[in-house]
């Protein structure tokens, strides 16, 4: 009698540690999953902005149209002939023909990766914008109100225009101003001009870097810059 209270205590025991670690296997499954499904749909659910004004363009896959909600991770896309302005954050931007960004939230203000095309932004005092192309990051060089052009002339090269306010680019550890009022032409190049191999063993290689080249674009481009650039993006516009 004694011997079989002891084998039922035994098998109790192990039923019970069996439906323990059973249920312990099924909880972790579930909070993965949970924690899987949970965060893309946060982070795609957290509006940016909204479309101001379109025409011949696409927020993401659909037409895009005025009043349209724009969610953090969203692209913003015109044809040949098209057009776009949005608010993004407390800023705007305006989207040229044939231009694609990808569009983000940051601290006081918002992100975008211009693609392809040309993109104008304008930003209100204290608030802030990056806009990366081929590794390159512009952002306003203080807290004052900004309003900036950069066009993706090719893989190799940008368009860069300040029309109110600096701005700061930085590229492999480099950094130029763009102030107010100037247009430049940023070419990137490879600079191999690092330690060279002599054949010997334990010598260094050549070190190979990316490297931007600056030249400033003539001044009578900067006009139609600020006619452009302030006429659509004014912070005052609604």
């Amino acid at each position: 009698m004694h011997l079989y209270s002891l084998r039922m205590l035994v098998s109790k025991t192990m039923a019970c540690i069996r439906a323990c670690v059973s249920g312990s296997v099924i909880l972790g499954y579930m909070l993965v999953a949970v924690s899987a499904m949970a965060t893309p749909a946060d982070l795609a659910s957290v509006p940016i902005g909204s479309v101001l004004e379109a025409n011949q363009a696409l927020l993401s896959v659909i037409p895009a149209s005025a009043d349209a909600t724009i969610y953090d991770g969203d692209y913003l896309r015109t044809e040949d002939k098209g057009r776009l302005r949005a608010r993004l954050d407390e800023s705007q931007i305006y989207l040229g023909p044939d231009a694609l960004i990808e569009t983000h939230s940051i601290a006081n203000g918002f992100s975008a990766t211009l693609m392809q095309g040309t993109v104008a932004v304008s930003s209100r005092s204290g608030r802030t914008f990056q806009l990366k192309c081929h590794g390159a990051t512009i952002r306003p060089l203080s807290g004052a109100a900004t309003t900036a052009q950069v066009t993706c002339a090719s893989p190799s090269e940008l368009v860069l225009s300040s029309a109110v306010g600096g701005v700061q680019v930085s590229y492999d550890n480099e950094t130029q101003t763009i102030e107010a009022g100037t247009s430049y032409r940023m070419t990137f190049e490879r600079d191999d001009s690092g330690p060279q191999d002599n054949g010997k063993q334990g010598q260094p290689l050549p070190v190979a870097r990316n490297k931007a080249r600056y030249k400033l674009v003539a001044a009578i481009v900067i006009p139609s810059v600020v006619v452009v650039v302030l006429a659509l993006l004014s912070p005052c516009r609604p």
